[in-house]
């Protein structure tokens, strides 16, 4: 809600103030599934792996088996939970120095 063009900007500029996105985000890997997304989470080495999200240290949580588990995979897939999903709550460490974190974790391995 961040971007200008996302459907909510307006509410989210309005309650958080303008310039204020949050720090929690979600993306979907390349290959979308379990193995690839615990791969990932596995690699990080600044990120802590977290069951719930909420800090000043930036965690990742693995929706299928945390937040949604509770979903069949078709509930989770209907609601965009596809088995590659990583959320992130980012905290208040170097931004360089999460993005390079991430970089080294989603860099393909030999």
């Amino acid at each position: 809600s961040g971007l200008p063009a996302h459907p909510h900007h307006q509410l989210a500029e309005r309650l958080f103030g303008p310039d204020m996105a949050g720090g929690l985000l979600s993306f979907e890997l390349r290959e979308p599934t379990r193995a690839a997304a615990f791969q990932c989470i596995n690699q990080l080495r600044l990120c802590l792996h977290a069951t719930t999200l909420g800090d000043v240290f930036t965690m990742v949580s693995y929706p299928p088996v945390a937040s949604h588990r509770t979903l069949t995979p078709a509930e989770r897939a209907q609601r965009g939970i596809s088995e590659g999903i990583i959320r992130v709550s980012v905290g208040i460490e170097d931004a360089g120095d999460i993005i390079q974190d991430f970089e080294q974790a989603l860099a393909p391995r030999a």
